[in-house]
């Protein structure tokens, strides 16, 4: 594709996109209300507690008014993991739920002055004491939350990742929630389901952030997240992008990863999906890229395969958002 629109997007002062007479779907010139960013680091291993596991168990920052989501996992099906803090005037648990997979995920949000920490405790319900998972400090905006070297995850093989396309990572573990372009474990594929049992199924695949209400958030009702999944009434399913990234050394990770595994779920491709998402990637950051350079060819006047066969691709744009739906 040599134009993803025949027209130009602009942006209004809000930030949000204009498109003037967009009729034909080729490569892109376009900017959307950008995802806002969470800088946060965490690594993946077990907390030394044989009744639960934790996959953060080292010490890391969270900027002040950003959220970080620990996961716990029961020995015993029957137990209620509780997670609290040392201090809740500067690390405040604000949810804590259990999930169909058995485990318990609890989300954290930075409230406390800069340069404050607390402990993270974790515990059985019903112990009296509970076992300290890490320390959290509160970081400034423009600071850079830098792990001690003590919490760098030993468990972490570089050699088992794997570069994909475009620079994409492979991998299972803290990079995951750290880094943006990581692929996790694909677990469940792509196969005929309603949009609930999609939900479920992707899921599966996503570790770095939940899907409540079809949104894909840290914690909260779903109700605002900058990403969603929808379907339309053509029985295709997708993505709904409201916002994206601004640069290559912002975003959200937990969020992107979680966008990269839905695409590749629902291209039903590793490929397929992680050049698309790389495509989508380069367009919110760098104001335009050509779907060509990604192995796409055009289907339509709106839609593309991936190198001109698999699942297609629907793309369509508002002022306000953008829809990737895919069909067979």
């Amino acid at each position: 594709m040599k134009d993803v629109f025949a027209g130009l997007l602009k942006f209004n002062k809000k930030g949000m996109v204009k498109m003037l007479h967009s009729k034909k779907l080729l490569s892109s010139i376009l900017a959307l209300s950008i995802l806002a960013s969470t800088a946060l680091t965490s690594s993946v291993f077990a907390a030394t507690n044989s009744k639960f596991k934790s996959d953060t168990n080292s010490d890391f920052s969270v900027v002040k008014g950003n959220i970080y989501t620990f996961k716990l996992t029961p020995a015993n099906a029957k137990d209620v993991i509780i997670l609290s803090t040392g201090n809740a005037a500067a690390l405040q648990v604000v949810s804590n739920e259990k999930r169909a997979n058995g485990s318990y995920y609890a989300t954290v949000k930075a409230i406390g002055d800069i340069g404050s920490s607390t402990g993270v405790y974790a515990s059985v319900k019903g112990d009296k004491a509970g076992t300290q998972l890490c320390v959290v400090k509160i970081a400034a905006a423009n600071q850079t939350p830098v792990q001690n070297s003590s919490s760098v995850d030993s468990s972490v093989d570089p050699n088992k990742s794997e570069e994909g396309k475009f620079g994409i990572i492979e991998a299972d573990d803290r990079r995951l929630g750290t880094d943006v372009g990581v692929l996790g474990p694909i677990k469940s594929s792509y196969k005929n389901r309603s949009l609930e049992e999609h939900l479920v199924a992707l899921q599966k695949n996503i570790r770095t952030c939940s899907i409540i209400n079809g949104g894909l958030a840290m914690t909260g009702s779903g109700s605002n997240a900058s990403i969603r999944i929808i379907g339309n009434n053509n029985g295709g399913y997708g993505l709904r992008i409201y916002g994206w990234r601004s640069s290559k050394s912002s975003g959200n990770a937990g969020i992107l990863n979680g966008a990269l595994s839905a695409m590749v779920y629902f291209a039903n491709s590793k490929d397929a999906g992680m050049s698309l998402w790389a495509w989508v990637d380069d367009t919110y950051v760098n104001g335009s890229a050509n779907t060509a350079d990604y192995g796409f060819k055009d289907a339509s006047s709106n839609s593309i395969r991936y190198k001109g066969s698999g699942r297609l691709i629907t793309i369509d744009v508002s002022d306000s958002y953008m829809d990737l739906i895919f069909t067979d």
